[in-house]
């Protein structure tokens, strides 16, 4: 059985290495320590990336499994009321064009679409001597600051893609494990798989374009008053007022508690 595993994985490594234009699919363990007061509390989701030579996009598997049965449960009874619960994931996906060194956020929001322009800025990694090998593949360690912290990554070239998990990315070779020098991010490969036909990797058709700027008014708005933003909302909608914008309102008035909405004490990204 040992003789065949190996075998297996040889096999796969070769086919990788041997296509011009390499796609696969890869899952990652997620782990975030998101509140440093609280260091036994570790968010954990399980993430995927599809990749190929142009393009890579990031989402929860947790999400877009989650979504997928929701969806198959409503084709098969389209008119019965089901009631499904998706479990706490994250909704948005990374979208990174390595042909035009760009990167997007892509937002479900209020029944629309978000794509929302991310800086994408190389990160500047350094090669570093180790290696070990990761389900097979040889690994080589590669340091780099990114948003205000600092990743060791270990890659294969025997995967010649610059994809990673996230926003990681760059190195000649897919990025099969990182993680900061505080371990409070972690990225572990739990699965590959070289899918013959990945999907087009592309800007959603229907998304609607909008600044990292305006996202980040919009986000303000809903902490600081997040019922007067969806009550400003709804009303445009309910009155057929919607223009087709996303409407950035601004409450002069505070919070029924008088406090704003929690956040994260630790964020993934520490600074712009």
């Amino acid at each position: 059985m040992k003789i065949l595993t190996t075998a297996l994985l040889l096999c796969q490594i070769q086919i990788f290495a041997q296509t011009d234009n390499t796609q696969g699919r890869i899952f990652y363990a997620f782990s975030h320590l998101k509140d440093t007061n609280q260091r036994s509390n570790i968010y954990k989701e399980d993430m995927m990336l599809d990749f190929t030579s142009e393009a890579t996009i990031y989402k929860s598997y947790t999400y877009f499994y989650s979504d997928s049965i929701q969806q198959d449960r409503f084709r098969q009874n389209p008119t019965t009321n089901i009631n499904y619960q998706v479990p706490k994931a994250t909704s948005e996906q990374i979208l990174h064009l390595f042909t035009t060194n760009e990167r997007f956020t892509i937002k479900p929001w209020m029944g629309d679409t978000l794509l929302i322009k991310d800086p994408a800025e190389p990160i500047t990694w350094i090669l570093m001597k180790e290696n070990k090998t990761i389900a097979g593949f040889n690994c080589n360690l590669a340091k780099g600051w990114f948003r205000g912290r600092y990743y060791s990554a270990w890659f294969t070239p025997d995967i010649p893609v610059q994809a990673g998990p996230w926003k990681l990315n760059g190195l000649p070779g897919l990025i099969l494990e990182a993680y900061d020098s505080t371990a409070s991010i972690k990225f572990e490969l739990t699965k590959l798989q070289n899918v013959k036909s990945i999907e087009r990797i592309g800007k959603p058709v229907t998304a609607r374009s909008i600044s990292k700027k305006d996202w980040e008014e919009i986000r303000q708005a809903v902490l600081k008053n997040p019922e007067a933003y969806l009550n400003t909302q709804l009303n445009a909608m309910n009155n057929g007022n919607g223009n087709g914008k996303i409407t950035i309102t601004r409450s002069t008035s505070p919070p029924k508690n008088g406090k704003i909405a929690s956040v994260t004490n630790n964020p993934l990204e520490l600074k712009e």
